[in-house]
């Protein structure tokens, strides 16, 4: 017997707490759905004046792990995601899931060396992609065929408010990329359909988080 078979440090816990934590929903997914049920207009997310409730995320994500899949994407796949604090990175969470894949977490920061070898590693078939990020950084990228992704929607981070605050949006307009999905138009064209149901295994990877590289080669956590 090792001390963490031992587990010694139970012995310090008080009445009423448990050696071991059962949680309540075995998968993400399954904690979404929970919650949505118990409050399907909750506000999930406040983006400017925009307001997106359970509900909203719900048929969002469900159009989008839709269009994924109707575009080759499989169970086990990985979405790669790459955008900034805006409500199209919970969609494409959700959305990967639903999909019966794996959300990959890209660095808006990251420039095409550091891109090209995150798509690689996780192996990515498919990327949302901020408009301005794929016109400045992927596309080329894409286009030289050194990743397995087949499949870009891209989306802009006006989506979702129409408050344009000048002191961040100044200039900025939506773009729909030429050889990619528009994310926008995916809602509309998907509204109303539901995907087939997943049912993941408490084992399977929900996100790959990759490190920031500052002492190697950024690895993938899952």
């Amino acid at each position: 017997m090792t001390t963490y078979t031992g587990r010694p440090w139970t012995k310090l816990y008080g009445p009423g707490r448990p050696d071991d934590i059962v949680a309540d929903y075995p998968t993400m997914l399954d904690l979404f759905q929970g919650s949505l049920m118990r409050a399907p207009d909750g506000v999930a997310i406040k983006y400017f004046d925009g307001v997106l409730t359970l509900t909203d995320l719900d048929t969002r994500s469900d159009a989008l792990a839709l269009a994924l899949s109707d575009h080759g994407f499989t169970a086990g796949d990985r979405l790669g995601i790459y955008v900034q604090n805006n409500p199209a990175f919970v969609v494409a969470l959700l959305g990967a899931w639903k999909a019966g894949g794996v959300a990959v977490l890209i660095n808006p920061m990251n420039k095409r060396g550091e891109l090209v070898a995150v798509l690689t590693d996780s192996g990515a078939v498919a990327l949302l992609c901020l408009d301005d990020l794929y016109e400045s950084v992927a596309k080329e990228l894409i286009a030289s065929g050194e990743t397995d992704v087949t499949t870009v929607i891209t989306c802009s981070a006006l989506d979702e408010q129409s408050r344009n605050d000048e002191r961040l949006f100044a200039g900025a307009q939506r773009v729909r990329p030429e050889g990619t999905l528009d994310l926008e138009e995916i809602y509309r064209e998907y509204a109303g359909r539901k995907p087939a149901p997943v049912h993941p295994d408490t084992e399977d990877v929900a996100v790959l988080c990759y490190t920031s590289g500052t002492t190697g080669a950024p690895k993938g956590a899952m």
